[in-house]
C-alpha cells in the first residue's frame, strides 16, 4: 500500500492511518463489508478499470473514508490539503501543501484532501474516528461526486442486499438518476467538441455507450450534432435493452443477447446519413466482450471447477466457450467480410478481434483441458495406481486462485499454478505412457482403429511427455495415427 504512494501521498495515508487508528487495525475487502458501516475505514477505488501505477494514481484512484455524507453547509469542515501549484507531489515539496478551513475557490483540481466533522464538536483523541471524516477530490467536485457515487455509494445501496432492503426504493431511484446525470455533466465536460474518441476511458458498458450520446443529443448546440447524436442513440437503444437483462439470463441465454449486438451493430455501422466512429465502434466490441466475460464469471462464481461433476463442469464451461467464441467470430466477421466491402462505410485496417475476452476465452480453454486431462489419466489408472500417484491431489496447486477471474495481474499466479499441475501429474503421465506403449504394439489395430483409440484420450495423447513415449520407428501407425489426431484437432480449433 505504501510503495504505491510513493509521489508524496504516503503523507496522506499516514494522516488517515493516524485516524483509523494504524495500519494494524485495517483489514483489505474487495467489497463493502455488511453492516451500518462503522467498520469502515479507509475506502481506496478506482475510477477506471486500470493497473494502478505511479504515473496514473491520481488520475484512476481516490480514497474516501466515510460512511455518511456530513450534514449542514460545509461548516463542519476540520481541515482541506490543497496544492498551491499545479505540480505533482514529491518528497521535496509535499511539505509546502496548503492547509486551509474553507475550501478554496476554483474548480477545485487543487484539492488533495479533505478532513471534515459530522458534529460541531472538539476533536479530541477518543472521539475522533468517529466524527473526523476524509474525502480526496484529485479532480472537480463533480468528478468526484460522480465517481464516489458510482464506485462506492450506488452499487452498495442498489445491489447489496445487506443494504439494499433498508433503503426506501424512492431514494434507490433519486440515487439511480443522480448517477445518470452526473455521468451527463461528466462526459460533457470532458468533451466539449464531441469529437469520435471523447471519453472512450469512461465508457464500461453498452450503457454508459448509451446515455453519452443521449448527453451529446441533449447538449448538442449544432443542429447537425444533434441529429447524428439522435441517431446513435436510437440505434443503440435495442442493443442497451437486450444488456439490461443480461443478468437475470442463465448461461445458454447469452447467445441471444450476442445475436441482438451482431445485429445492432451492423445496423448502427451502416446508418444513411452518419458514419459512426471505427475508434468507438472497436471500443464497444471491447466493452460488449468484456461484459460478456464479467457475466460468465458471475455465472459460475458458486461452480465447484475443481471438485465438481465432470460432465456437469465441462457442459457449462463448453457453453461458456461457446458464447465467447460467438462474439470473437461475430466481431472478426463484422471487419473481415461485412464492413470492409461497405462502400458507404469502410472499416479500415486490419479486422478487429476483442482483446480481453479472447484472453478470457484461452482461460476457459486451459480449465476445461487440465479438468479433461485429469480424467483422462485416472481412468487409465488403476485404483491402486491412483493412490500411489497421488492423484486425487492433482488439483491442489489451484487452490486459492480464482480460475475464471481473469485480467493480467492475476495471469502470473494462474501460470504458477498451472507449472505446479504439470510437475505433479508427470509421475502419472509416465505410468500412463507405458501402459499405452504396450496395449498399443500388442494390439492388432489399423490405423483408423488406433484413430479411434486416440480419439477417446485425445488431451492425454498430445501430452509431449505422452508423445514422446510413444514414438516408434517411422512409419509406425502409432505415429501416424498421433500426428493426425493433433492435426484434426488443431483444424477444429
Amino acid at each position: 500500500m505504501y510503495a504505491a504512494f510513493s509521489d508524496g501521498f504516503n503523507y496522506y495515508l499516514d494522516v488517515c492511518l493516524s485516524v483509523s487508528g494504524g495500519p494494524k487495525s485495517i483489514a483489505n475487502h474487495k467489497k463493502l463489508p455488511p453492516g451500518e458501516g462503522k467498520e469502515i475505514v479507509l475506502v481506496f477505488f478506482k475510477i477506471r478499470p486500470e493497473a494502478v501505477t505511479e504515473e496514473n494514481m491520481r488520475q484512476i484512484g481516490t480514497p474516501i473514508f466515510c460512511h455518511l455524507l456530513p450534514p449542514g453547509e460545509g461548516k463542519e469542515i476540520v481541515l482541506v490539503f490543497f496544492k498551491i501549484r499545479p505540480e505533482a507531489v514529491n518528497e521535496e515539496n509535499m511539505r509546502q501543501i496548503g492547509y486551509s478551513h474553507l475550501l478554496p475557490p476554483g474548480e477545485g483540481k487543487e484539492i488533495v484532501l479533505v478532513f471534515f466533522k459530522i458534529r460541531p464538536e472538539a476533536v479530541t483523541e477518543e472521539n475522533m474516528r468517529q466524527i473526523v471524516f476524509i474525502v480526496s477530490m484529485p479532480d472537480s467536485p463533480v468528478v468526484a461526486l460522480y465517481y464516489t457515487v458510482q464506485r462506492i455509494f450506488a452499487p452498495t445501496l442498489l445491489k447489496d442486499d445487506s443494504w439494499s432492503q433498508c433503503v426506501d426504493p424512492r431514494l434507490q431511484s433519486m440515487l439511480t438518476e443522480l448517477e445518470a446525470s452526473l455521468r451527463c455533466v461528466v462526459l460533457r465536460t470532458q468533451d466539449q467538441s464531441i469529437s469520435p474518441s471523447a471519453s472512450l476511458a469512461e465508457i464500461m458498458t453498452v450503457e454508459d455507450e448509451l446515455q453519452f450520446w443521449k448527453g451529446c443529443w441533449n447538449q448538442a448546440r449544432k443542429k447537425i450534432d444533434q441529429e447524428r447524436a439522435k441517431g446513435f442513440t436510437e440505434a443503440l437503444e435495442p442493443l442497451a435493452t437486450a444488456f439490461r437483462q443480461l443478468d437475470r439470463m442463465e448461461l445458454p441465454e447469452a447467445e441471444d443477447v450476442l445475436e441482438t449486438a451482431h445485429v445492432v451493430l451492423d445496423d448502427l455501422w451502416k446508418l444513411d446519413e452518419f458514419q459512426y466512429p471505427q475508434q468507438r465502434m472497436e471500443h464497444l466490441m471491447e466493452v460488449i466482450g468484456k461484459t460478456i466475460t464479467r457475466f460468465i464469471q458471475q455465472k459460475t462464481k458458486s461452480e465447484n471447477i475443481w471438485e465438481g461433476d465432470f460432465i456437469e463442469v465441462e457442459a457449462k464451461l463448453l457453453t461458456c466457450l461457446g458464447s465467447c467464441n460467438k462474439w470473437i467470430q461475430t466481431c472478426e466477421r463484422l471487419t473481415t467480410l461485412f464492413w470492409p466491402n461497405y462502400s458507404l462505410h469502410r472499416w479500415s485496417g486490419l479486422p478487429y478481434r476483442p482483446v480481453h475476452i479472447s484472453r478470457f476465452y484461452m482461460r476457459l480453454e486451459e480449465i476445461l483441458n487440465i479438468r479433461t486431462v485429469d480424467r483422462q489419466l485416472t481412468k487409465l489408472l488403476s485404483p491402486t495406481e491412483q493412490a500411489q500417484l497421488d492423484t486425487s491431489a492433482n488439483f491442489n496447486p489451484f487452490s486459492g486462485v480464482n480460475a475464471v477471474q481473469y485480467n493480467p495481474y492475476t495471469e502470473p499466479m494462474w501460470q504458477a499454478a498451472v507449472r505446479q499441475f504439470e510437475l505433479h501429474i508427470q509421475p502419472a503421465e509416465e505410468r500412463v505412457a507405458a501402459k499405452l506403449k504396450h496395449q498399443l504394439r500388442n494390439a492388432n489395430l489399423n490405423t483408423l482403429q488406433l484413430m479411434a483409440e486416440f480419439k477417446r484420450y485425445q488431451e492425454v495423447m498430445q501430452r509431449p511427455a505422452i508423445q514422446k513415449a510413444l514414438v516408434g520407428r517411422e512409419g509406425n501407425p502409432v505415429i501416424s495415427a498421433t500426428r493426425l489426431c493433433s492435426q484434426c484437432s488443431s483444424r477444429a480449433g
